[in-house]
C-alpha cells in the first residue's frame, strides 16, 4: 500500500450547478489547505497515516489531483457544521499531443472507479476531520491511535461502541436523512440515503470491533460528534477479520444521535 501523507487540499472547485452555501464550503476546505496552511484539521486520517494536530501541509507524498469527484455536501440542521464525501484521482501529467482528452479520459473514468474516496467534516470555515482512502481491498489499520475521548462527544462514542458489534443494531442508528453518505472500501462502494445506508450495512452483515484508542470530538455547537477508530470487520461465516480505518459523524437530532457519513478504507 502507497503511503499517504496529506494534510493539504488544492482550492477545491464545486460544480457550476453548486450552490452558495456548498461552494463556500468546498472553498473553505481548498483556501484551509491549499499552500497557506491558514487552517489545518485536527486530525487527518491518510491511507494508513494518523496526522493529529499537523502543523504544516504535505504536498509530495503522492501526486493526487484534489478536484473532487461529484462531491456531496451536507449540513446540519442548526446551519452550524458540514460534511463532504467525494471521490479524488490521481494526478495526470501530460506533454503530449492530445492532453486534453488523455486527461478528460482519466477523469472519467475516475468518476466511475475513483482511486481515493475522501470526507471532511467542517465546523463553520474550520476543517475538524479529513479521511482519505484509497480504493480497492481496503487501507487497513495504521499505527495505532491514542484514545482521545472529548467530554462532549461520550454519549456518541458511546452509542458507536455499543452499537458496532450487531450489523442490525448499528444500522439502525443512520439517520433518515437522504443525503446520508456511506464510502466502502472498492471504488463503486458509495451509498446514498439513509434508507440505502441503512439496507447496506445490513445486507453486509459485519459486526465490528475497536483495535487500539478512540478519536472523538464535536463541533463548537455540539450538535454534529465525529469518530475515528481502527476496526476488525467480521462476517458470520469469517475464519478470521478484515481490518478497516473507519470514520463516522454523527448529528444529534433531539435527544439522540443519529449517523449522517461513514467512511470506511
Amino acid at each position: 500500500m502507497r503511503s499517504l501523507l496529506v494534510v493539504a487540499l488544492c482550492v477545491l472547485v464545486g460544480s457550476a450547478t453548486a450552490d452558495r452555501k456548498s461552494q463556500a464550503t468546498l472553498d473553505a476546505l481548498g483556501h484551509s489547505f491549499g499552500g497557506r496552511g491558514e487552517k489545518l484539521p485536527l486530525i487527518a486520517l491518510a491511507d494508513s497515516d494518523t496526522k493529529l494536530a499537523p502543523t504544516e501541509p504535505v504536498y509530495d507524498a503522492m501526486q493526487i489531483d484534489w478536484d473532487p469527484l461529484d462531491p456531496k455536501v451536507a449540513f446540519a440542521a442548526d446551519g452550524s457544521a458540514s460534511w463532504i464525501a467525494a471521490g479524488l484521482m490521481d494526478t495526470q501529467i501530460c506533454g503530449m499531443e492530445g492532453c486534453e482528452k488523455i486527461v478528460a479520459k482519466a477523469r472519467r473514468d475516475a468518476e466511475r472507479k475513483p482511486p481515493y474516496h475522501a470526507t471532511a467534516l467542517v465546523d463553520g470555515d474550520q476543517p475538524i476531520v479529513l479521511h482519505v482512502g484509497s480504493t480497492g481491498a481496503g487501507v487497513g489499520h495504521g499505527a495505532a491511535m491514542t484514545a482521545q475521548i472529548d467530554d462532549a462527544a461520550n454519549d456518541a462514542v458511546k452509542l458507536f461502541e455499543s452499537t458496532i458489534g450487531d450489523p442490525s443494531v448499528f444500522a439502525a442508528t443512520v439517520s433518515t436523512r437522504k443525503d446520508v453518505v456511506l464510502f466502502g472500501t472498492e471504488a463503486t462502494e458509495r451509498f446514498i440515503g439513509g434508507d440505502v445506508v441503512r439496507a447496506t450495512l445490513v445486507k453486509w452483515g459485519l459486526s465490528f470491533a475497536t483495535v487500539g484508542g478512540i478519536r472523538a470530538g464535536t463541533t463548537k455547537s455540539k450538535t454534529v460528534a465525529w469518530v475515528a477508530a481502527d476496526v476488525d470487520a467480521r462476517a458470520k461465516k469469517a475464519t478470521k477479520p478484515a481490518p478497516y480505518r473507519l470514520t463516522v459523524i454523527y448529528e444529534k437530532t433531539g435527544a439522540n444521535w443519529r449517523i449522517v457519513q461513514i467512511h470506511f478504507s
